[in-house]
């Protein structure tokens, strides 16, 4: 692949030669697949869901204070679905404990891990 195609496919390239290797951008494309499925599959689960109360679980926060932050892909992708269906989402990932409200979503972080990364201040 060219380094335009690879920049599309957003992968790793090998920079000595700004090409991609054919096997990391098929790798890619079907990692890249696999998640568009994985989002439409959420989506049409939350637009038929007839439940009374919807909570979604996820291993990333959408929004938190923690050491990763805010994560931009799911402000854009996930969060327009959880409003749009009355959802309510739950996550890991970061250890602490934090609860956001924004635009109508709660969203926990519920990272107690074993191991906590953050320092005392």
């Amino acid at each position: 692949l060219t380094p335009a195609e690879g920049q599309r496919l957003r992968g790793d390239r090998r920079e000595d030669e700004g090409y991609w290797e054919p096997e990391e951008a098929v790798k890619h494309l079907a990692r890249r697949e696999a998640g568009c499925k994985q989002w439409r599959w959420l989506e049409r689960k939350l637009k038929s869901s007839r439940a009374d109360f919807l909570l979604v679980a996820g291993h990333y926060p959408v929004y938190s204070a923690g050491e990763d932050g805010t994560q931009p892909a799911l402000v854009a992708r996930l969060l327009p679905m959880l409003r749009e269906a009355g959802a309510q989402y739950v996550s890991g990932h970061d250890h602490m404990l934090e609860h956001v409200k924004w635009d109508g979503v709660h969203m926990v972080v519920a990272g107690a891990g074993m191991e906590c990364c953050y320092q005392a201040t």
